[in-house]
């Protein structure tokens, strides 16, 4: 039979908020669920909070038989339900769902505060993780997700203390001078020249002097992400900080010509990345979370783990929809040169 409007209403009111309620408290006491949780979380508030949305609900067409007012009464109700219990939850579990917060920054306003709360958590526990993923909104080349960059700033510096707000300032604006020269050194001609090695210093002087002893957060897997079941921050001191690029750059012939550059870190080690252009480097990225996914049930499996079945993961960094840079995974071969 079908509902009523008022039973409709009352149904949607009932389950929405009992199932958010549910699984924020299932990430509250147990976050190690949260990276099956999470996706649900967002699911129900971001997509399916849309719907109730009036402006939003007219422009799509849906067949929701709601007037105005339930919709804002149902609205309201899964916005307590989530305002209620969003700060009980661990930052590091926003920080590593950041790419999925990211990838819904256009939201109606009725939603928008909510997802810049979820931001924010992240973003002051651990500042630098997070910009690497955040300052793609910056750099992105379209017209509806680039504005929301100062607002989200404005939104994370919002209630700091002025040193606190200073100290953020300047490390979003060191990652967007350094995001905007790598963009450059992805689209940069290279010249005529057949060799394959090129010097930095030719090619991104701007780059090498943004990275001489910037203390940046290296871009890895190990340092983007964050054990949820630990209470170290990313300001510990094993923090992996760069402190210059190396002097070669290579460059591949391949369709996209990538370039491979050096990143050299102040525990001695230099780490390697892929930089690509005219590429969305978001499917890699989305392929890695899902590598992740695979290890966590190879890893719950007492046969899969006493054979160290795992995949090889990395970091893919977007800096916009066109160009990024992925973290370069040491002794491995093409499947070309292996056939």
């Amino acid at each position: 039979n079908q509902l009523s409007a008022n039973e409709t209403k009352e149904f949607l009111l009932q389950m929405i908020t009992k199932a958010l309620d549910n699984y924020l408290m299932c990430i509250i006491y147990s976050p190690s669920f949260s990276y099956e949780v999470v996706p649900r979380i967002l699911l129900l508030f971001f997509d399916i909070g849309r719907h109730f949305v009036p402006e939003e609900d007219d422009k799509k067409n849906q067949s929701i038989t709601l007037s105005a007012n339930q919709k804002a009464v149902v609205l309201q109700a899964i916005r307590d339900s989530m305002l209620s219990k969003i700060d009980k939850v661990k930052a590091s579990v926003w920080l590593n769902a950041i790419t999925q917060l990211t990838s819904r920054i256009e939201q109606p306003k009725s939603l928008e505060d909510v997802l810049f709360s979820l931001i924010k958590m992240s973003a002051i526990k651990y500042p630098e993780s997070s910009l690497w993923h955040l300052i793609s909104i910056k750099n992105s080349t379209v017209s509806s997700r680039k504005p929301k960059w100062e607002p989200i700033m404005e939104y994370i510096k919002r209630d700091l203390k002025k040193e606190e707000q200073s100290r953020f300032e300047a490390i979003a604006n060191n990652f967007a001078s350094i995001s905007h020269h790598i963009i450059e050194l992805c689209t940069v001609n290279p010249g005529s020249s057949k060799s394959r090695v090129t010097k930095a210093s030719h090619i991104c002087p701007k780059l090498v002097s943004d990275l001489k002893d910037c203390k940046v957060l290296m871009p890895l897997l190990s340092t983007l992400t964050v054990n949820i079941d630990s209470s170290n921050s990313q300001d510990s001191p094993n923090k992996i900080e760069i402190i210059e690029m190396g002097s070669k750059i290579v460059l591949f012939t391949s369709l996209q010509k990538p370039r491979k550059v050096e990143f050299k870190s102040r525990n001695g080690r230099s780490y390697h990345y892929l930089c690509k252009k005219d590429e969305d480097l978001r499917k890699d990225m989305r392929m890695m979370e899902f590598a992740t996914f695979i290890n966590r049930i190879l890893t719950n499996n007492r046969q899969c783990r006493q054979k160290n079945l795992r995949m090889v993961t990395y970091a893919v960094i977007c800096l916009n929809e066109y160009c990024g840079m992925m973290e370069w995974v040491e002794n491995t071969k093409s499947f070309r040169t292996i056939i």
